[in-house]
């Protein structure tokens, strides 16, 4: 498994012993996905959910939402009255 490959997707900084660490963790888990990939699952249904799941309705409400200002003015860094936030690399 490529660790270094992951932590750059991830813009992880990892020393060698991190990355030497992550690459163990990271083979442990895959020999876990062997091991239930060799689980016989023939007469198992297939399901969403492992319990009974339902999602509470609730009616929609409309609500005074936070003024602009009031917004802004908690805001770190504004710019043309929007909030400004880091460029994301």
């Amino acid at each position: 498994m490529d660790v270094r490959h992951i932590a750059k997707l991830s813009n992880l900084e990892l020393t060698e012993d991190e990355l030497r660490e992550m690459e163990e963790h990271f083979n442990a888990i895959m020999e876990y996905f062997k091991k239930l990939s060799s689980v016989d699952t023939e007469r198992v249904e297939p399901t969403f959910y492992v319990i009974k799941h339902q999602t509470p309705m609730r009616e929609d409400r409309v609500e005074k939402g936070l003024e602009r200002e009031d917004v802004l003015g908690i805001a770190p860094h504004t710019e043309g009255g929007y909030i400004r936030v880091p460029r994301i690399r």
